[in-house]
């Protein structure tokens, strides 16, 4: 009981040490989309505008997840004495059914080299009703 105690207060800590050393942080606005539909990833890191290097993306982050947009990289005012916080955005999709890992972002912030966690993008394919028959497109 004792040993599960300590691990119950020492976890969390180590948590928390972890997510605010890096400075940087990646996330989606929703985990699972439909097929075809977007989803918004954004990247925040906590630090001077001269001294990040931003990774470069193109079109594609892996051959399942498209780039439909990439919105910049924006300032943000953030609080307390932690400085400006900027944002860079892009818009995803994929046409594929399944799990997909969107891999770690490597970024040069000051004099460190740092990476984002990995995240994985559920997308479901659409629900065909039993016994449904292929139509043409209706016209205008």
């Amino acid at each position: 009981m004792r040993a599960l105690s300590l691990i119950a207060l020492y976890v969390p800590a180590l948590l928390f040490g972890q997510d605010g050393s890096k400075g940087v942080h990646v996330q989606l606005d929703q985990q699972s989309i439909r097929i075809g539909e977007q989803a918004l990833l954004t990247i925040h890191a906590d630090a001077n505008t001269s001294g990040i290097v931003w990774p470069v993306i193109g079109d594609t982050i892996t051959r399942h997840i498209e780039v439909v947009k990439d919105h910049g990289v924006d300032t943000l005012q953030a609080s307390g004495n932690n400085g400006p916080r900027l944002v860079r955005s892009l818009t995803l999709t994929a046409f594929d059914t399944g799990y997909w890992a969107i891999p770690p972002f490597r970024m040069q912030v000051g004099a460190r080299t740092v990476e984002t966690d990995p995240l994985l993008l559920h997308v479901t394919g659409m629900e065909v009703p039993k016994g449904a028959r292929p139509a043409d497109i209706p016209p205008i």
